[in-house]
């Protein structure tokens, strides 16, 4: 993920978001270790969130995944400790495809693998993987 696609990204979700549920804003100056914050209207509390975004479209499931890198160790422990979660955009599509999971997604098997940068590999419980697409503004 290229800093320009995360920026667009993350003025998408600060800016045009449209969901009932949840809400996008920049964390703070000097709050580390995350991309976002996340209010969810139902459980009313805020979430630390990952941003994982492309400039590709979303196609089936295993698209969530694909190209889906974690470049620092502490993006690593914060999502397997339940600390964060992850919101995936893809900004291919109009509007953006949006989908957000947390550490569930090892339920089933998958792990993270390292090589340059981690990354989720294995049998993926995508059971918790939630869209979360934006709703049309009225």
């Amino acid at each position: 993920m290229s800093r320009a696609i995360e920026d667009k990204a993350k003025e998408y979700l600060i800016k045009h978001f449209n969901h009932p549920r949840y809400r996008f804003t920049n964390k703070s100056f000097g709050e580390r270790g995350f991309d976002l914050w996340m209010s969810d209207e139902i459980l009313a509390g805020n979430v630390k969130v990952e941003l994982k975004a492309t400039g590709g479209k979303y196609g089936r499931r295993r698209d969530i995944f694909q190209k889906l890198v974690f470049s620092a160790e502490n993006e690593v422990e914060s999502f397997k400790q339940g600390d964060t979660k992850v919101v995936r955009v893809f900004l291919g599509d109009t509007p953006p495809k949006v989908f957000l999971f947390d550490r569930s997604v090892f339920q089933d098997g998958a792990q993270f693998e390292k090589e340059f940068r981690a990354k989720i590999v294995g049998r993926i419980n995508y059971r918790n993987v939630t869209e979360i697409n934006s709703e049309a503004m009225q």
